[in-house]
């Protein structure tokens, strides 16, 4: 795990540089005044100290978030290509011929030297090995070894085809799970964004009330300027929370597209679960040279369906989800017109 922290990190440098200095930026803007008015100068921006800093701390924490959601920004790099696995399985198997025509090479020398035959019985037996051996031998032999050259070369085209396909499939599954994570990311960034953006809307409006001398004149001339107060407090921050709402209700649209999200990465790497245990069941079947096997495989492969058609009183576990989540938006948009009749009542 570690490991993987220190890669990420390594990788993105200039996401980690820049999210420590805003952060440095921002601490230093917090404690020391002529350092924020330094910055204000030399950028000539319009904000005051507060707002600096907390704008340079959204800075700082937007950069570091990037370390995190760019993790997924990229089509994952799988090792293990089926071809190579099969030349590494072709090279063990030649390594182990070899090995074995060397011991039968080695019993043959020793048999040799343990029954040593004379010229004249060397030369008797080549004699009748050609005598023995004909034209119609020949032909058999060149047309056995043809055709389990042609053999050999059909099963090895039919295994590099399957394995291409089954590379195929998995690699799009793979590719959609890497798009489905980044557009996550994506979303969740814009409702982080969004929803900081309300935090400082609301802090701001907080920072307005405490900060009017007027309020403060009106709270402390007594009973008869209540009604002028309550007045001058609610107008001018009515609108402000109704805006703050309207943006976090923005940012939930994000923040909930990233939770659906979750929920399709979770889906679709099910998925890939399954079709990688149904094609390594087929290629093992074809390797074995197993027939029923392979045919079972393939049947289970090609019966896969995924635009279920549910019986009446059928459910899954995604569509009871979704009711659920319905019932409970449903019951708040209730809830809120009998909370605002109460108090009007």
């Amino acid at each position: 795990m570690m490991e993987i922290v220190l890669r990420t990190l390594t990788k993105k440098k200039t996401l980690l540089l820049m999210g420590l200095f805003f952060g440095l930026f921002s601490l230093l803007s917090f404690i020391f005044n002529p350092f924020s008015d330094f910055l204000i100068e030399t950028l000539n921006i319009g904000l005051s100290r507060t707002s600096l800093s907390i704008a340079l701390l959204l800075a700082s924490a937007f950069s570091l978030s990037l370390i995190y959601l760019q993790s997924g920004g990229g089509e994952e790099k799988y090792e293990n290509h089926p071809l190579e696995l099969l030349l590494k399985e072709l090279e063990s198997q030649r390594k182990l011929t070899t090995e074995q025509l060397k011991e039968l090479r080695e019993k043959v020398e020793s048999y040799e030297s343990k029954n040593t035959l004379t010229e004249e019985e060397k030369r008797l037996i080549i004699d009748g090995a050609v005598e023995q051996t004909s034209q119609d031998a020949i032909k058999t032999i060149f047309a056995t070894e043809a055709e389990n050259l042609r053999n050999s070369i059909k099963d090895s085209l039919g295994f590099e085809r399957l394995t291409e396909r089954s590379y195929d499939i998995t690699r799009r599954l793979r590719r959609e799970i890497a798009d489905l994570r980044l557009r996550s990311n994506i979303n969740l960034l814009i409702g982080m964004s969004i929803t900081a953006g309300g935090l400082y809307l609301l802090w701001t409006t907080v920072s307005i009330v405490d900060s009017s001398e007027l309020l403060k004149q009106l709270a402390s001339e007594g009973n008869e300027s209540n009604y002028k107060f309550i007045k001058n407090i609610i107008l001018p921050i009515i609108p402000r929370v109704m805006l703050v709402v309207f943006v976090e209700v923005f940012a939930y649209f994000f923040l909930r597209l990233y939770k659906n999200g979750l929920a399709e990465i979770k889906y679709f790497q099910n998925e890939l679960t399954n079709v990688e245990s149904k094609l390594a069941a087929v290629e093992f079947s074809f390797i074995t040279n197993n027939p029923d096997g392979l045919r079972t495989s393939i049947e289970s492969l090609s019966k896969t369906e995924r635009n279920f058609i549910l019986d009446k009183g059928q459910t899954t576990v995604e569509l009871e989800r979704a009711k659920s989540e319905s019932e409970l938006t449903r019951n708040i948009i209730k809830t809120i017109p009998a909370f605002f009749k109460n108090n009007r009542k």
